[in-house]
């Protein structure tokens, strides 16, 4: 494994002195227009492209696009794919690749060049970025992630309940998912490797630890047993596909309330029999003696019959009540910014 990992950064390493060996020996072929470079801003210091557009800004906007690629090209040249969840957590904690991301480098950018090309009929534009200007911004972004690291996992460490801690530490990957960014970033314009002092591999096994052991719920939820049955199945079921486990004892999260269906008047005139439902769910956090949030829901449908009318409430339940009561109790972990309160 680590020789395969060495492979790796070695490719790496040869891909991007490749790049730049075959950016130099273009640097004197042609004008700045036609290669993006100028002996004015030598490569030593500066990143440069250059664009062509019908108007000035859009020979900008082309310079600073083609500028992004030559810096993607140069960080996911250097950069290693990092997994982040197991297996068994693809449906909570979606795989991905740790991407590379520009904006904040490409601040720095600026376009000391413009020309217009009457036989072309537009114009080029030559966009720059300071190398070591864009680093030092880098550096002090990333020793800001660090210490926003660093105050979070001082926080979970004196968490009282898994619930916190797993919130606690999906911020922390999140934000440890940026500062590998930045430090890609800063490999790419520079010579400067940053020890980064985490590992989100380990923190993510922390995480899936916790869904497998200490994250627990409860399902109670009253009223007739038509409706109650529908809508505790199908949230244990979902539950349990997100990492969660039945609660033996006392549960981390507990959906609680009632729901009360039955048949309802017809609209004159109308063939069809009509059932409707009134629900309300809370979704609460246990340790903490809190109600996440509260959801109150409400809907009839209408079938030939009695039975076909039940069945279409039914599907209505699982979409309309079930769904969004494990979408809360999602969004409490992972997405607390979406919840409305």
């Amino acid at each position: 494994m680590r020789h395969q990992f060495r492979i790796q950064i070695l490719a790496g390493i040869f891909l991007c002195s490749s790049f730049l060996a075959g950016c130099a020996t273009t640097s004197s072929n042609g004008a700045w227009w036609e290669t993006g470079m100028i002996s004015s801003y030598p490569r030593s210091t500066y990143l440069t492209a250059s664009g062509f557009g019908s108007s000035v800004d859009r020979a900008k906007s082309d310079a600073l696009k083609n500028l992004s690629g030559i810096i993607r090209s140069k960080v996911k040249s250097k950069s290693v794919s990092i997994r982040t969840e197991s297996d068994s957590t693809q449906h909570f904690l979606r795989r991905e690749h740790l991407d590379v991301s520009t904006d904040a480098v490409l601040k720095g950018v600026y376009f000391p060049k413009v020309k217009f090309d009457s036989h072309q009929n537009g114009y080029y534009a030559l966009a720059v970025l300071n190398r070591k200007k864009a680093a030092q911004s880098l550096s002090s972004d990333l020793s800001s992630l660090k210490l926003r690291i660093l105050s979070k996992k001082t926080q979970m460490e004196g968490a009282p309940d898994p619930v916190h801690q797993a919130r606690l530490l999906v911020r922390i990957i999140e934000l440890e998912k940026r500062a590998v960014k930045k430090s890609q970033e800063l490999s790419g314009l520079s010579d400067i490797h940053p020890i980064l002092g985490f590992s989100i591999s380990d923190d993510s096994e922390k995480l899936m630890n916790l869904f497998s052991k200490d994250l627990t719920f409860e399902v109670h939820i009253t009223g007739d047993p038509s409706g109650t049955s529908v809508l505790t199945d199908q949230i244990t079921e979902l539950l349990g596909e997100d990492g969660f486990r039945p609660a033996t004892g006392t549960p981390s999260i507990l959906i609680q309330g009632d729901i009360h269906t039955g048949q309802v008047p017809a609209p004159p005139g109308s063939s069809y029999v009509f059932i409707g439902f009134n629900s309300a769910i809370a979704v609460v956090d246990v340790n903490r003696r809190q109600t996440v949030q509260t959801l109150l829901k409400s809907g009839r449908d209408a079938g030939n019959d009695l039975s076909q009318a039940e069945r279409l409430l039914e599907g209505r339940l699982k979409r309309s009540v079930s769904k969004p009561v494990v979408r809360t109790v999602e969004d409490y972990i992972l997405h607390p910014e979406r919840l409305v309160h």
